[in-house]
């Protein structure tokens, strides 16, 4: 993973760093899954670096909208589809939004517990 943050810095050295991880983390999956036969498509760091140098030429355009332009999800089954939508929102990618696949939650600072927030 080291070695893979290292290079996408080079393409993207004004990604924040949290979103670089995302996608090594998510496409890393992505790969294990088509490894093990779980999936067909064997996602490279080709599209990962294609990613990165957009959000670094295009700051603005937010990670979702980039992955979604390299997965044409109408192209995949649904059984494909849900499996890349529950990888990517996994790693903090929110791609594919439905009511049925979203969850709310309130954040709260890491040493405190909901009931201390409403002290």
């Amino acid at each position: 993973m080291d070695s893979e943050m290292s290079m996408l810095r080079q393409y993207g050295p004004n990604v924040p760093e949290h979103i670089l991880k995302k996608l090594v983390l998510a496409f890393g999956e992505l790969r294990n899954m088509a490894d093990e036969g779980l999936i067909t498509y064997p996602y490279s760091t080709r599209e990962v670096v294609n990613m990165v140098r957009h959000l670094e030429k295009f700051p603005g355009e937010g990670l979702t909208n980039v992955v979604r332009n390299v997965f044409d999800f109408d192209s995949y089954n649904k059984e494909m589809q849900e499996v890349l939508v529950k990888t990517l929102h996994k790693h903090g990618i929110p791609v594919g939004a439905r009511a049925t696949n979203i969850s709310v939650a309130k954040e709260t600072p890491d040493d405190q517990t909901p009931d201390q927030t409403q002290k």
